[in-house]
This record gives structure tokens, C-alpha cells and sequence, in this order.
């Protein structure tokens, strides 16, 4: 049957990880067997089945026991993380973003551009530290935005980063906050500074950006008359 469709071998595997099935033994030992007929397999057949793979309850299971088979189509994915998969959430973005430390085979394998980028995203940023300081989170929310920030967080808290959890924390209260992360979240817009009067070249670019850093870090609060001050003094060092 699988030599009648090759497609069917990580068919098997996804039933068996999103209905929290048992594979038989004779099929799992035909699975290992008939791995290399997926060569055959368009990667848009391929990646259809992973994507539905990958976020079930027994996708870490899948990863250990046929490590094997995924290799034949994809041999960058690190199978050997089945745990950090398995204490993610089902999410095949995040879960991508942990087997992969490259994301150069998801073209190869027909992902989308925003798929793609998405991944890329989170590879980039996953070994950088991570810390649970209110000024760095808001860095990371500004620059990713609030599903990509929480994707990143849920991955280090997976593989067991001892200060994702606070991180993971701190952030779900920024973004239920609405803290102020970007410069259309500032309280005063270029207009305003530029009604203060600009010189020795200073740029209203300058002067935002000075501004949402010091809200970034707390020294001062997103409010418009205390930023209008600030912005004076600012101009006025020049």
C-alpha cells in the first residue's frame, strides 16, 4: 500500500500523532522500510502532511521513533528535540522554529514567503539571551510584533530556558497592557515636535526615537505633555 502511494507513510505518522493512535508493529517496521519512496513525493504533498503533523499531541512521539523518515525529505530537522516539541504548543510555526537552526530548506520544501519569514524570524532569535526585563520585552513586542514575541517565549520556556517563564509572564502583561513598544504608540506624533522648532539639523526622527527609548526603559511615561517637556529639553541641548 505505501508503494501504491508513498504519501501515505507520513499520512500513517500524522494520523498517528493528531488522534493519539498506537502505530501497529508490522507498519511502523514498513514505515522504517519504505521511507526512501518519499523522494517521489512532491513537497507540496509533503509539506501539506507536516504542517497537519506537526501540532498533534503525538508529533514529539513521531519525531523519536521515525526520525528516520523525516530525514529522507528534510535531514535539517534536529528530530532528536522531540521533548522541546512535545512542551510546545501545537503550533507548526513554533514548532518548525525549534527542529530547524537554518531555515534555507523551506523553499525546498514549497513554504510560503510569510511562512518562511516567520520561521526565519524565530531561528534568528532563539539562542539570543533571554530576559525577563520589562524594557528588553518591549524591544523584542515593538520589533516582532505580539504573536511572533510570544512565539519566541513559548520556544525558550520549551526547551527550558530557566527565565522564560517570568519572561513569558511579564510579556502576556505588556501586551494586555498596551504598552506603549512602538513610535505610533508614542503620545506625541512628529507634528508635535515639529510645532517645538528644530535646529543645528536635528531630524524629528531623532527626537521620537530618543523619546521611545526613555519610555522603553521606563524613565519616563508615555504621556503628552511630559513628552512634549522632554522633547523641548532634547531640542534645546543642541
Amino acid at each position: 500500500r505505501f508503494s501504491e502511494d508513498a504519501l501515505r507513510i507520513l499520512r500513517g505518522l500524522r494520523f498517528a500523532a493528531t488522534l493519539e493512535l498506537t502505530v501497529d508493529a508490522a507498519t511502523g517496521e514498513a514505515l522504517h522500510r519504505c521511507r526512501e519512496l518519499l523522494r517521489e513525493i512532491a513537497a507540496e504533498r509533503i509539506t501539506a502532511e507536516l504542517i497537519r503533523l506537526l501540532p498533534g499531541s503525538g508529533a514529539g512521539a513521531m519525531l523519536r521513533e521515525y526520525g528516520d523518515v523525516f530525514a529522507v525529505f528534510c535531514p535539517e530537522l534536529h528530530t532528536r528535540r522531540w521533548q522541546w516539541v512535545q512542551n510546545a504548543p501545537g503550533d507548526y510555526i513554533l514548532r518548525l522554529a525549534i527542529l530547524l537552526d537554518d531555515p534555507a530548506p523551506l523553499p525546498r520544501l514549497r513554504f510560503s514567503r510569510r511562512e518562511t519569514r516567520q520561521i526565519a524570524e524565530l531561528i534568528a532569535r532563539k539562542d539570543h539571551p533571554c530576559t525577563a526585563r520589562s524594557a528588553d520585552l518591549k524591544r523584542i513586542l515593538g520589533e516582532m510584533g505580539a504573536e511572533q514575541a510570544e512565539r519566541l517565549l513559548e520556544l525558550r520556556t520549551a526547551r527550558g530556558d530557566p527565565d522564560a517563564p517570568a519572561a513569558k509572564a511579564l510579556l502576556t502583561q505588556l501586551i494586555a497592557s498596551g504598552a506603549c513598544v512602538r513610535l505610533n504608540d508614542l503620545a506625541v506624533k512628529g507634528t508635535d515636535i515639529t510645532l517645538l522648532g528644530l535646529a543645528g539639523g536635528q531630524s524629528v526622527g531623532t527626537v521620537l526615537n530618543r523619546l521611545l527609548d526613555e519610555v522603553l526603559e521606563d524613565i519616563l511615561p508615555n504621556e503628552r505633555e511630559i513628552l512634549l517637556c522632554r522633547a523641548a529639553e532634547i531640542l534645546n541641548e543642541v
